[in-house]
């Protein structure tokens, strides 16, 4: 099991517990505060700066397969899917970014 405590200050720590033994496989804290969406064995996140993450989640760790600044104010609203697009927003605008 993977998953993301909330904080107010600092960035986000994610973590993989063994859900049978309690073991923790990893602690990660290189994306700032995100939100986050898991789509196809893929988790999609949005962190607060605006920068959209691309990265897969497993028992060995996080890997981040692709960033790019997608908005330019703060973005504190989960990303969305519908159909073949994903939606995000900040403070100020909503952006659609069309999924091959």
């Amino acid at each position: 099991m993977c998953m993301r405590p909330t904080a107010d200050f600092g960035g986000t720590l994610y973590m993989c517990v063994n859900i049978r033994t309690g073991q923790i496989m990893w602690r990660e804290r290189s994306i700032p505060r995100a939100n986050a969406l898991l789509v196809g064995g893929r988790a999609i996140l949005l962190d607060e700066e605006g920068v959209l993450h691309l990265a897969e989640l497993s028992p060995q760790g996080l890997k981040v397969n692709c960033s790019f600044q997608a908005l330019e104010n703060l973005a504190w609203t989960p990303p969305s899917i519908a159909g073949s697009r994903l939606y995000v927003r900040d403070r100020k605008s909503v952006a659609a970014i069309e999924l091959k």
